[in-house]
C-alpha cells in the first residue's frame, strides 16, 4: 500500500486496496468464525440498518481475535491510519454486516464527525449487491449540505460508486464522505467486516474500555 491509495482517499473520499492483508488460509478462517457467529442463537443481531449486523466482535472467541489484530495492526493498515488520523488513533467499534437477499439498502447519509471507516470483504461482490457506495468528493462539501441527508437509495444511486472487490480486498473512507448501502438484488449472501477509528483528539463513543 502506497502514498498513491492515501491521495485517492484525500481526493474522492474513499479508496479501495487489491493488496491482500490476510492470507487465504487467515480468510478462510475469518469467514468460518463470523458463519459460527451468525449461526449462534446466543448472539445478538442488528436488523436496524435493514442488514444483519453483529457488533461488538472484538472479545467473543479468541481465534477471531488474533485475526482481527492481524488485520489492524498490518503495515499498509498503518500506513493509511497514520497518515489520515496521526498517531494513537482509537478504534470504536468492530462489526460484520451481512446483506442478504432483498436487503432493501440504506439511504445515503454521513457518519460521525472525524470518523475514518475499512471495510474488509469476506464474499466476492463484483457487481455491487447490497455495497457501500460513496457520493464522490463529497467530503469536501460544506455541512450545511447535510440538507440531502438520507436521501433515498433508489434516487441517489445512479449517482453513487460502489465499492465493489473480491474477498480479502480492503476499501477506506472518510464517514464525512456521503454514502449509502444499495439494494442486494442478486440471490447471494455478501459479507463484509467494518471497522470505525477516530484521532486521538475525537469525541467518541466507544463500545471498549480504554484497554
Amino acid at each position: 500500500m502506497n502514498q498513491k491509495i492515501v491521495d485517492e482517499l484525500k481526493e474522492n473520499g474513499f479508496v479501495k486496496n487489491s493488496e491482500n492483508i490476510l492470507t487465504s488460509d487467515e480468510l478462510h478462517e475469518l469467514k468460518n468464525c463470523i458463519n459460527k457467529l451468525f449461526s449462534d442463537k446466543s448472539i445478538d443481531i442488528n436488523t436496524g440498518s435493514n442488514a444483519l449486523v453483529i457488533d461488538s466482535l472484538a472479545g467473543i472467541d479468541p481465534s477471531l481475535d488474533f485475526l482481527l489484530t492481524k488485520l489492524i495492526t498490518h503495515e499498509n493498515v498503518r500506513f493509511v491510519l497514520n497518515y489520515v488520523l496521526g498517531d494513537n488513533y482509537k478504534i470504536s467499534q468492530i462489526t460484520v454486516r451481512r446483506s442478504i437477499p432483498g436487503d432493501t439498502g440504506l439511504d445515503l447519509h454521513q457518519d460521525a464527525p472525524g470518523e475514518t471507516g475499512m471495510i474488509l470483504f469476506l464474499t466476492d461482490n463484483l457487481r455491487s449487491d447490497g455495497a457501500t457506495a460513496f457520493l464522490s468528493k463529497s467530503h469536501q462539501l460544506p455541512r450545511w449540505s447535510r440538507k440531502i441527508s438520507w436521501s433515498r437509495v433508489s434516487i441517489s444511486s445512479p449517482f453513487l460508486s460502489p465499492l465493489k472487490g473480491k474477498i480479502g480486498d480492503t476499501g477506506f473512507f472518510f464517514n464525512r464522505t456521503w454514502h449509502a448501502r444499495l439494494k442486494n438484488m442478486s440471490k447471494k449472501t455478501h459479507d463484509v467486516l467494518l471497522i470505525s477509528f477516530f484521532p486521538n483528539s475525537a469525541i467518541y463513543e466507544s463500545t471498549y474500555d480504554e484497554e
